[in-house]
């Protein structure tokens, strides 16, 4: 039981990662291009 839940968390955690740096990436992605119009 305590196992499952381990592995609940350890996942939600990963995801929960993975989501923040994709949302980072695309923010940088975009960032990067409003730059190169402003030029």
């Amino acid at each position: 039981m305590v196992l499952a839940i381990t592995v609940l968390l350890l996942s939600f955690a990963l995801f929960s990662f993975i989501g923040c740096s994709l949302d980072m990436y695309s923010y940088n992605q975009g960032f990067v291009k409003h730059s190169a119009n402003l030029k």
